[in-house]
């Protein structure tokens, strides 16, 4: 990335913008090279700001698109724990607070897991424990709509 924006702006890209790119698409490979090639159009290096509105913009045509599609096909306590891991990941889903929050004993919050599991809708990271939404797209959407809360 470094390389291509000096090949691009003649110009080092800032740390703050390249930290915002990694975190907007939580160094997912499609989407890394996605935002870049949107990023890439403009006549100037991008800025944080620039970066979170460029990628912001792209998940609202996705949610259009496809992401609405794929969510609202999700049964309504699926959608509930994808939203919740979306605004935060999670160590224990299954404990009180998680449950709580949802409203869903620990039993189906269990089977919904291991589904989206299944599903490739989330993974568990072997770093922290916890579980994270995988499409940092349908996270973004998730985690910015309000209806999930």
């Amino acid at each position: 990335i470094r390389k291509a924006a000096q090949k691009r702006w003649k110009k080092e890209l800032p740390q703050e913008s390249m930290e915002m790119i990694f975190s907007a698409t939580e160094r997912h490979p499609y989407y890394l090279i996605r935002l870049c090639r949107m990023l890439w159009d403009d006549t100037s290096p991008p800025t944080a700001e620039t970066i979170e509105s460029t990628w912001l913009d792209y998940v609202d045509v996705q949610k259009a698109d496809w992401i609405s599609e794929t969510i609202s096909q999700l049964t309504a306590k699926q959608r509930a724990i994808l939203a919740g891991l979306a605004k935060a990941p999670e160590k224990e889903p299954m404990g009180r607070d998680f449950s709580n929050k949802l409203t869903l004993a620990s039993s189906s919050i269990q089977r919904i897991l291991s589904g989206l599991l299944k599903k490739d809708f989330i993974y568990k990271d072997q770093e922290d424990g916890c579980y994270h939404v995988l499409n940092p797209a349908i996270k973004t959407v998730l985690a910015q709509d309000k209806f999930f809360d």
